[in-house]
């Protein structure tokens, strides 16, 4: 079974249980229940499932669905955008009619409207504008026909000629590194990996890993430029700054803003490094 036809048959499931006990008044009280003093703005119309969670200070806006995904504080999801088995680590935002389907998504990250990411893992800071397209499938080039009448059981069309377990292939985990910065309406192939602080130009459609702190583009994207020089990029992948808790990162603010690496490296050096340990953002929010 392809991952695309077994997210189809995930959200009918979810959809089922969602009718069961669908009323917002259920959700609610549910909700609130879980967390106790629950300091969170749930928008009319939200589903959510017995598996599904919301963090405080959270703010979930109109016709949400939430299907067995974790929400951390101070979470952000926007109208009628659809969460099935992602994870959101605290401070990040979804925009309007998203829909992720087994996706992490770190801290401080946020995605605009208009995105289908699939089975991918974002890192934190990560700035993503809308039109996003991800982990959406492949269909097999060595066959005689393309159709996944001829493979998949899903019967996209209302029909199958293949049976069960006779599927194409599996689809491959992507990889969205920390501090990229993806442009409009960029498309990502299945099991690519965008190094850590990267930038994809607008309209870019990316078929192969990008390295770390490269800016590419076009159709397809290729290297236009790395951001700094080889010797600052290892600094930056060296000290892995998006994983210092929030206090640190304030103190830090002036020289990343700098885009100094070597000065933020001996500014870290004379710290001693004792307060830089990677742990959550949320035992220092």
């Amino acid at each position: 079974m392809s991952l695309i036809t077994f997210l189809r048959l995930a959200a009918v499931t979810a959809l089922n249980e969602a009718r069961r006990l669908r009323t917002e008044d259920t959700t609610r009280q549910r909700l609130i229940r879980q967390e106790g003093s629950l300091r969170a703005t749930l928008g009319s119309g939200l589903v959510a499932d017995a598996t599904s969670t919301i963090g405080a200070n959270s703010h979930i806006g109109k016709g949400v669905q939430l299907y067995d995904s974790q929400l951390q504080q101070s979470t952000r999801v926007e109208d009628r955008s659809m969460l099935i088995c992602t994870t959101m680590e605290a401070f990040s935002k979804i925009g309007s009619d998203v829909t992720t389907h087994f996706c992490q998504i770190g801290s401080y990250t946020y995605l605009t409207g208009g995105s289908v990411v699939i089975n991918t893992r974002i890192g934190r800071f990560c700035s993503i504008a809308h039109g996003l397209g991800v982990g959406l499938g492949m269909h097999p080039t060595h066959m005689l026909s393309s159709s996944p009448v001829f493979y998949s059981p899903g019967k996209q069309s209302g029909v199958t000629f293949a049976p069960e377990g006779s599927d194409f292939v599996e689809q491959a985990q992507s990889t969205i590194g920390n501090d990229v910065w993806l442009g409009a309406n960029v498309f990502i192939r299945d099991g690519v990996t965008i190094g850590d602080g990267a930038i994809v130009a607008a309209g870019s459609i990316v078929v192969k890993d990008v390295e770390p702190y490269s800016i590419v583009g076009g159709v397809p994207a290729h290297e236009i430029r790395k951001r700094f020089d080889e010797e600052s990029i290892a600094i930056l992948l060296e000290l892995q700054w998006w994983n210092w808790p929030e206090n640190v990162l304030r103190k830090a603010k002036p020289l990343i803003q700098a885009g100094d690496a070597k000065a933020l490296e001996q500014w870290f050096n004379e710290a001693g490094g004792t307060a830089f340990s990677p742990a959550s953002v949320l035992q220092y929010a």
